[in-house]
């Protein structure tokens, strides 16, 4: 019993997924439009235009299912069903998807969240009389998948920050086969086109972390941030993502975007901040971290650029073939020299030969001019 409590602690660390309800809008294919006709395809942008792109590529699986488990048998079993639908939600090729967005899009940063390794083992986590042994056999990474997908479009792309979150590892039996251990990490990256100069590559852990009840006790979810400096066509810029806790916990995750502001305060500027915030205009009535970020003197160009289309981002159904956006939570936001151009959603209407969409959100893609000279700072 001790072995199950810890192991499903190791995986609870996991719950805090995505937010929001899943009606998908229009493509955007306008704004891209209109953004292609400022380069050439794969070329860059005149002046100092600067592209970035966030994307969440969802796990495949509603982590919270976990959580209804009440004993060792149960646990196993619905981490044996979870494993079963995170291999039918098929990230290989939602990779292809992903990869085809960022080519079509073209953008100079990408933010990624939920950029998981899956690794498998022999099931000795189901056995409490053998020593753990953490599965090491790679099934799943989505992070490779998707830089595989970009090399065969003749795209380049480097990992210039890779950030754990969390690694969790949990038996997965219902009887139907073999036991198995199946291992997940939890990852936020950026990638960089080899065309940019990037320095002081970094990332952190927040201090306020949501706990979820395990074993008698609450467990914290760790989430955090990354950021780069970038020159791109002469100007030094700060580029940070996040990817902040679910709605589900208002305090908690207005304190990350408390210390989200204050780590980017102490770096560079212009800034250029991106990533899955779980929170937005539609949220207003929940959280207050859009209007803290706003209060803090950044801005969101997509109200700028699309007023008379709210953009929502979140979120399809578990197996990406139902659902609906009805929430706006990924967002690029900005504070400094900057002007945004144009912004536009990805990941709307392509599905995989199967008929899944790539992620349970859509991308977002914004163009921005960096005005001034920016920080000198590497």
């Amino acid at each position: 019993m001790r072995r199950t409590t810890k192991l499903l602690a190791l995986w609870l660390t996991a719950l805090a997924a995505c937010s929001g309800e899943p009606a998908a809008s229009g493509s955007g294919g306008s704004s891209a439009a209109a953004a292609a006709g400022d380069r050439g395809h794969h070329g860059h942008r005149r002046g100092r235009d600067v592209t970035v792109m966030t994307r969440n590529l969802y796990v495949g699986v509603d982590l919270f299912r976990i959580a209804a488990a009440r004993t060792p048998a149960e646990t196993a079993a619905v981490a044996a069903a979870m494993w079963r639908t995170a291999q039918e939600t098929d990230f290989p090729s939602r990779a292809e998807l992903i990869a085809e967005e960022i080519d079509q899009a073209n953008p100079d940063l990408v933010a990624l969240e939920e950029a998981y390794l899956f690794r498998t083992g022999p099931g000795t986590t189901c056995d409490p009389t053998v020593p753990d042994a953490p599965a090491t056999q790679v099934a799943y990474d989505f992070l490779a998948l998707l830089e595989d997908a970009l090399a065969r479009r003749g795209l380049h792309y480097e990992r210039v920050v890779a950030a754990e979150r969390f690694d969790g590892q949990l038996c997965a039996y219902d009887g139907t086969a073999a036991p198995l251990d199946v291992r997940i990490t939890d990852r936020d990256a950026i990638l960089a086109h080899r065309s940019l100069r990037t320095a002081s590559p970094r990332s952190g852990i927040f201090a306020a972390q949501a706990g979820l009840p395990a074993g008698g006790g609450l467990i914290p979810v760790p989430r955090g941030w990354s950021a780069v400096n970038v020159k791109a066509r002469g100007t030094w810029f700060q580029f940070a993502m996040t990817h902040l806790e679910t709605e589900a916990a208002p305090p908690v995750q207005e304190a990350q975007a408390a210390e989200l502001v204050g780590v980017v305060a102490g770096g560079i500027s212009p800034v250029v901040l991106a990533g899955d915030f779980n929170a937005g205009p539609e949220l207003a009535g929940v959280t207050t971290t859009y209007a803290d970020l706003l209060g803090a003197g950044f801005r969101d160009p997509w109200t700028r650029l699309n007023r008379r289309d709210p953009g929502p981002t979140c979120c399809f159904d578990e197996l990406l073939r139902t659902g609906s956006l009805t929430q706006r939570v990924d967002l690029t936001l900005f504070r400094g020299e900057v002007e945004p151009k144009v912004s536009w959603r990805t990941g709307l209407d392509d599905l995989t030969p199967a008929g899944m969409h790539a992620s349970d959100h859509a991308g977002v893609v914004t163009i921005f001019e960096i005005e001034g000279r920016g920080d000198d700072r590497d």
